[in-house]
C-alpha cells in the first residue's frame, strides 16, 4: 500500500479485490466449458478455484461476502457474485439479484447488508445494533437489514446476465428480468430523488460504509466532526483476522457507530437526515456508478417491456447525473490536474484543503466545522469551482459558480487522530466538488 493510506483502507481495497476478482477473472477468461486439464496456475485452473471459491460461499439462493468476516449478504457484492454466477448458471445469477431485491425498503432504497446467515454467525455490527424494524420503510419481519445502501451497479449486473444467457434459456430469463426491471427503476428513484433532493446529479452518501467503505478518503470528513461516544460495543472483526492492526481503529469504529445510531435516531428518514445529520457527502464515485448503471437500464429497457415514462426518467437522470459530473471537474487547470481539491463555500470559514495526486475524487457536502487543512496545498486560484446551479439554494451558500451542496455547522476535531482537543467551532460551510 502507498503512503498515505491509513489501516482501515486495506480492507476497502481488500473487498474490492474479492468482490471483483471471480467477476473479472470470468470476464478475461471467457466461458467455464474449456479444458478441465490444465497446468497449476494456467487460466483454467485459476477459472477452477474462482468457481469453487463462489461455490465454498454459495448460501443456496445467496452468496456470502466471506465465509467468516462477512457472512451475510452484501448489495453490490451480491452484483459482483452475480455476474461470476453467470457464467457457471444464469439462473443461480438471477436468483442472487432477486434474493437481494426482496429485502428493497419501500422508498425503493437496496439496502447494503441483508442479515441472512442467523444467529450461527455472529456479525458487528449486527441488526439489533441497526434496529431497522423502527423504520417505518423497511421490509417487515423477519427480513432484516440494514439502513443504508451501496453503489447500484445491479444494473450492470443484469445486464452482464442477459449478455450471457444462452438462447434456449432467453424465455425465462426475460420473464424474470421483467419482474425485477421495475424493482431497479425504483431503486434508481430513490437515489436520484431522496439522495439528490437538489437535483444536481450528483448522489448524497450518508456513511463511510456506503460503497468505498473504510477507504482514506472518508479521514477528513470524519476528523471534521465531534462524535460522542457511540455507548459500549464488543468487535468481531479484530480477531477474525491475522493482523487486526489491518483493521479499522476504534477512532474510526466510534465515528462509524455514531453516525449509525444518528441514522436510527432520525429512523432512517430521508427528510430528517437531510435537515439534521451531520455526515452528508456528494460522492462522485457512486454519482459515476448511477449514470454507468442508467445507461445499462436503458439498455435493458426493450428486453424488460419498459414504459415510455420508465425510459424517460431514466434518460432524464442519466443526463443529468452526466452533468452533475461534468460540473465536478469544470474549471481544473492544468496545475491543479490529478489533485482532488476541497473549497468551502462560505467565505467566513474559507480553509481550503487539497490532497496528493492520485487520491480519490470525491464531490463532497458535508456539515463540518472551520479546520485547518492537512496535506500538500495549492493556491486557491487553481482550485476547481463547481459549476452547479441548485434550485432553492439561498445567496448566502452560493460561494461559487453554484452551490451544489448546503451545511450546517458542527465542532470538530484537529485533523490529527491521536488529538483529542476540540478545534474552534466553525460557521455553517458548504463542501463542494472534490472535497472529503
Amino acid at each position: 500500500m502507498g503512503a498515505g493510506y491509513s489501516r482501515g483502507s486495506l480492507r476497502y481495497l481488500t473487498r474490492v479485490r474479492e468482490g471483483c476478482h471471480f467477476a473479472l477473472k470470468q470476464e478475461m477468461i471467457g466461458d467455464v466449458g474449456q479444458a478441465e486439464q490444465e497446468e497449476p496456475g494456467t487460466p483454467a485452473v485459476l477459472r477452477d478455484r474462482a468457481a469453487a471459491v463462489l461455490h465454498g460461499n454459495d448460501a443456496g439462493s445467496w452468496t456470502k461476502a466471506s465465509p467468516h468476516l462477512y457472512p451475510h449478504q452484501w448489495s453490490w457484492d451480491s452484483a459482483f457474485n452475480a455476474i461470476g454466477w453467470a457464467h457457471l448458471d444464469v439462473r443461480r445469477a438471477m436468483a442472487e439479484l432477486e434474493e437481494l431485491f426482496a429485502a428493497q425498503w419501500s422508498t425503493g432504497m437496496v439496502p447494503h447488508i441483508v442479515f441472512r446467515a442467523g444467529p450461527d454467525e455472529p456479525y458487528f455490527p449486527g441488526p439489533e445494533w441497526w434496529d431497522c424494524a423502527i423504520a417505518p420503510a423497511a421490509p417487515a419481519l423477519p427480513v432484516q437489514t440494514t439502513g443504508i445502501c451501496q453503489p447500484p451497479v445491479h444494473a450492470l449486473a443484469l445486464q452482464r446476465i442477459w449478455q450471457l444467457t444462452p438462447e434456449a434459456q432467453r424465455p425465462e430469463i426475460r420473464a424474470r428480468l421483467q419482474a425485477l426491471y421495475p424493482r431497479l427503476v425504483r431503486w434508481h428513484r430513490y437515489l436520484a430523488t431522496q439522495r439528490d433532493p437538489e437535483g444536481s446529479g450528483l448522489v448524497t452518501v450518508y456513511h463511510p460504509w456506503e460503497g468505498t467503505d473504510n477507504s482514506p478518503r472518508w479521514d477528513r470528513a470524519l476528523a471534521r466532526i465531534e462524535a460522542a461516544k457511540p455507548g459500549p460495543y464488543t468487535r468481531l472483526d479484530t480477531s477474525q483476522v491475522g493482523d487486526p492492526s489491518q483493521r479499522p481503529t476504534d477512532w474510526d469504529y466510534d465515528r462509524y457507530l455514531w453516525l449509525v445510531g444518528l441514522l436510527r435516531k432520525y429512523r432512517y428518514d430521508d427528510a430528517q437526515i437531510y435537515r439534521q445529520y451531520p455526515f452528508l457527502i456528494k460522492d462522485v464515485f457512486f454519482s459515476a456508478v448511477l449514470v454507468a448503471a442508467n445507461t445499462a437500464l436503458l439498455d435493458l429497457a426493450g428486453v424488460a417491456g419498459a414504459s415510455d415514462g420508465d425510459r424517460g426518467q431514466l434518460a432524464f437522470w442519466l443526463d443529468r447525473g452526466r452533468e452533475g459530473l461534468a460540473r465536478c471537474f469544470a474549471g481544473w487547470t492544468v496545475a491543479a490536474r490529478g489533485w482532488r481539491a476541497a473549497s468551502t463555500l462560505n467565505p467566513a470559514s474559507a480553509s481550503t484543503t487539497t490532497s496528493a495526486p492520485g487520491s480519490k475524487s470525491g464531490c463532497g457536502r458535508s456539515r463540518v466545522s472551520r479546520r485547518s487543512s492537512r496535506g500538500p496545498q495549492m493556491p486557491a486560484s487553481a482550485l476547481p469551482r463547481c459549476a452547479c446551479s441548485t434550485p432553492g439554494t439561498s445567496a448566502a451558500t452560493r460561494g461559487c459558480d453554484g452551490a451544489c451542496c448546503r451545511a450546517r455547522a458542527r465542532p470538530s476535531r484537529r485533523s490529527s487522530r491521536t488529538t483529542t482537543g476540540v478545534a474552534r467551532s466553525g460557521r455553517s460551510s458548504t463542501g463542494c466538488c472534490g472535497t472529503r
